[in-house]
Formats: C-alpha cells, structure tokens, sequence
C-alpha cells in the first residue's frame, strides 16, 4: 500500500513532455511506450490510473484542469489516449475535473475512496467524460452542465449507439 501511494505521489510531481504525467502500472508496456512519439498537447493532464483490467479491457483515469474541459479538448485527448493504447480491443477512459474525484490511495478526509468525497463527487459538481473504444464503435460522454447526471454523447465512429438513463428523457 505504501509503494502504491509512493508511486502516485512520484507520477504526479513528475511531468513529462509539457507537464504531461503518466502513472504506469506493472501491467502497462512501457517498451511500447517509449517508442510513441510525444505529443504536446496545448492543456495539462494527468494519468491517475492505467491498468488492463482484463485481457479485452483497458481502464484508464485521468484528471484535467477543468479549465481545459471542452469538447475540443476531450476529443484530442481521447484521439491520443485510443492512440496510444491501441490494445486490448476495448478501452475506457474516465476524465475527472477535480482531485476529489479520483480514487487516490488515502485514508484522509476528502481524498479518494477512502475519504468523506463520495457525497460531493455524487452531486455532480465537477465536470467529466466518459470515453468507449468497443472495436469500431467509438463514443463519448461528457458534461455540458454541471449539477445534473446528464451528458451528452458523441460518436466518433461505428453503428453502436449506447443508451443511458437519461436518453430515454
């Protein structure tokens, strides 16, 4: 638990590229990545969280300045992220606007899973977007407003059209 707090501590305070940080789990190829070549992308972002959660899965969390959230935005990042990640076949990738959303390793108040954040992040205060990569269906879902669960959802590519709870509005 203590490496794992370490390690997040370290992926934070150290930006690559533009200030870009990524936190690499020991089931992220870092041969692979290496290779990529850098992109400057003209917000900051961090990678809080990378891992493949199952063979066909890849999980990915990532805090943005909310600031820099805009539909512009989410699409380059979300471009780079597919990009980047090409496999395995499906990827997810949840964009968090504010430190309290995030589950960051703590037993503190306010912080992470651990803390007293649930309510907070629950009332849809902050902005955040969800991204699909299902094989040739690609899609999103982001915030336009805040306090509300709505979002609003864009396809990049593919037929799947996904429907949420509040699409049936």
């Amino acid at each position: 638990m203590l490496i794992k707090h370490f390690v997040v501590f370290l992926s934070v305070l150290n930006f690559s590229c533009t200030g870009v940080a990524h936190l690499q789990t020991q089931e992220t190829p870092t041969a692979n990545l290496a290779e990529k070549e850098c992109i400057t992308m003209p917000f900051h972002y961090v990678l809080a969280d990378n891992w493949e959660k199952s063979s066909n899965v890849r999980e990915i969390e990532v805090f943005m300045d909310d600031k820099a959230f805009s539909l512009e935005n989410l699409k380059m990042l979300f471009a780079y992220l597919s990009d980047r990640f090409p496999e395995p076949k499906h990827l997810n990738v949840r964009i968090k606007t504010d430190w309290s959303q995030l589950n960051l390793p703590s037993d503190c108040p306010g912080s992470g899973s651990g803390g007293s954040n649930i309510a907070k992040v629950e009332s849809f205060d902050y902005h955040r977007a969800d991204y699909y990569r299902r094989g040739d269906d690609v899609y999103f879902y982001y915030t336009t407003q805040l306090k509300t669960e709505k979002m609003e959802k864009v396809v990049l590519s593919g037929s799947h059209q996904p429907r949420q709870r509040w699409e049936s509005e």
